[in-house]
């Protein structure tokens, strides 16, 4: 995923099931517990962040930039890791390096 925001901000994004995958029972809903990793390309800071039960994951005071992201399943020691919960900040997260 690619994402290019013009100015900072705070942004939340949902991971959900394609609403287009016709062999789905689930489709079009969130998946919670994913991994998205990601960060300013080029150069930025490392972003390391898990969906919660919503799908969500919230970026607050994102520098503007061109962003891209990755996602995939968690381990069992992600999802239990508090510092891969939602809520990034450069200044609050410790998985961020500049």
């Amino acid at each position: 995923m690619e994402f290019n925001n013009t100015s900072m901000g705070s942004y939340k994004f949902t991971i959900s099931v394609p609403s287009t995958n016709p062999k789905s029972r689930v489709a079009g809903s969130p998946i919670g517990g994913i991994i998205v990793k990601g960060g300013k390309n080029p150069g930025g800071s490392l972003i390391t962040l898990m969906t919660n039960e919503n799908g969500e994951i919230e970026l607050n005071d994102l520098p503007a930039g061109l962003y891209k992201f990755t996602t995939l399943g968690a381990s069992e020691t992600e999802k239990t890791n508090p510092m891969y919960k939602s809520g990034y900040s450069e200044k609050t997260n410790p998985l961020s390096k500049n």
